[in-house]
């Protein structure tokens, strides 16, 4: 009886010993997660969503709009990988602005991107903000792999959660990635 009072009174004591994980950690990953999938080309599931007709918004020359009447597929997968890294306000912002930026340049252009290393720090004098630095290889068949050091910032104010993202210089891969 003993015993098993002792071993129940360890299992307690080592219960109460469980910490949660330090926001800042996890503010790091949540901002690696996204670095990985923005610089991780091709996504064949995202390639093919991106190129279906039903997730096209079409604006023809006399300006009307053909655009799918419901949440499409690629919406969906959209917020499938990225929904829950962001707040409301700063998914539509990213989502406007860089889901689909190296995506869609590097897809038309047959070059793949892979994070090759990785740094995130927070700002020591921005509360909530994260500078990071990705190494990404991009290579196109038939040539060498060359990196490209991607900068940027983000700002995370309710844990675990992108407020804003920023990407301040790409090195060059943009141009580097578009073919004439």
């Amino acid at each position: 009886m003993l015993i098993i009072f002792v071993l129940s009174l360890l299992v307690s004591c080592s219960d109460s010993n469980t910490t949660k994980q330090d926001p800042k950690s996890e503010n790091e990953e949540t901002i690696k997660e996204v670095l990985n999938q923005q610089f991780t080309v091709p996504d064949p599931k995202l390639t093919k969503l991106m190129n279906s007709p039903e997730n096209t918004t079409v604006i023809s020359d006399d300006e009307n709009v053909s655009s799918p009447i419901s949440t499409s597929e690629l919406d969906q997968y959209l917020h499938e990988l990225y929904g829950s890294y962001f707040t409301d306000k700063g998914y539509n912002a990213f989502i406007g602005a860089h889901a689909l930026y190296f995506q869609g340049i590097a897809n038309a252009n047959n070059y793949e991107l892979k994070v090759k290393k990785m740094d995130i720090s927070s700002d020591k004098d921005t509360k909530g903000a994260y500078d990071f630095t990705v190494e990404v290889e991009y290579v196109t068949e038939n040539e060498e792999p060359k990196i490209a050091e991607v900068i940027g910032k983000t700002h995370i104010y309710e844990e675990g959660k992108i407020a804003k993202f920023e990407l301040l210089d790409d090195e060059g891969l943009t141009e580097a990635i578009k073919k004439d």
